[in-house]
């Protein structure tokens, strides 16, 4: 099998057999010899082994395989800053200062993008882990950075990734600790924040119900109500997302039962039923009611 090969195959596998993909990528990790292609499986490998079976110890190994016969230039810089982060969460943090190091030598133009990146993967992974003490810090260090760019479209997409994939990790902590309450609106703020400079209008529409959703769980309901709103009227005059608008609108429909606004409340939830009808996925259709159903016994 090609490397091209195994790197697709652990992408569609990795949930159904991670054991065996975690095999795969370690045995063929040493036949990795170009900067593209180690960027590509140590990713893989951070994402399947590292985040999915917890095991950075094994990621960082095949870190270090994959980069082991790299020659160095500016294009070997992502698959560096992968193999920080997985030393670092691997608890090898002299390891992941060296690759630090290394990506930043590779480009020193594009260093703080190579630092950002860094502490993006690092923080994400910290939080999926809820280790919580540790990631506010990761991600305010990597947001600074990202602010010291005059230009910080490099970093744009990945932060917005990274801190929507956080909120969401915070999101399913239930309840919330208290203290993490305004790092939960820090992180959907910054998520909002990226994804309006490097997103699609579903991007930002979705980044509205984020905060929307974020807003409610705290008891901010004006302005959860407000992102609803604005979600969908990005949607209206963007183009079509019947999916994102009624979510949205059970967002707004929760906001407005809070507000005890009785016809606000039966306006938006029947626009979201409305919009409901048309889904054809089974799964879908079981997530809209479960969502619902949370609107209902609010």
């Amino acid at each position: 099998m090609e490397l091209n090969e195994i790197i697709d195959h652990a992408w569609d596998n990795h949930h159904d057999a991670p054991d065996d993909v975690a095999k795969l990528l370690a045995e063929n990790a040493a036949r990795v010899g170009d900067a593209r292609t180690a960027h590509q499986y140590v990713q893989v490998a951070n994402h399947v082994v590292g985040d999915g079976l917890g095991d950075w110890p094994r990621a960082k190994r095949i870190a270090d395989d994959a980069l082991a016969k790299v020659s160095a230039d500016k294009a070997l810089q992502p698959a560096l800053a992968e193999a920080a982060a997985a030393c670092i969460l691997a608890g090898d943090t002299v390891a992941g200062l060296v690759y630090e190091g290394r990506s930043v030598a590779c480009s020193p133009a594009t260093a703080v993008v190579a630092m950002v990146y860094v502490r993006a993967v690092a923080a994400e992974s910290l939080a999926r882990q809820n280790r919580w003490d540790e990631v506010p810090g990761l991600f305010d260090s990597a947001i600074e950075l990202a602010e010291s760019l005059e230009q910080d479209e490099p970093v744009a997409r990945n932060l917005a990734i990274t801190s929507n994939n956080v909120s969401n990790c915070l999101l399913a902590m239930d309840p919330l600790e208290p203290s993490l309450a305004p790092f939960l609106e820090k992180t959907a703020a910054a998520a909002q924040r990226y994804w309006t400079k490097a997103g699609t209008w579903q991007n930002h529409a979705r980044a509205d119900y984020m905060l929307a959703v974020v807003k409610n769980r705290l008891g901010k309901h004006d302005d959860a109500l407000k992102h609803a709103e604005h979600g969908v009227e990005t949607i209206r005059t963007s183009g079509d997302s019947p999916v994102d608008e009624a979510f949205l609108n059970l967002q707004a429909a929760s906001a407005a039962k809070a507000l005890e606004d009785a016809q606000g409340y039966a306006r938006y939830f029947e626009r979201a039923e409305g919009l409901a009808a048309s889904f054809e996925k089974e799964g879908l259709k079981q997530w809209f009611a479960t969502e619902a159903d949370k609107v209902k016994r609010s």
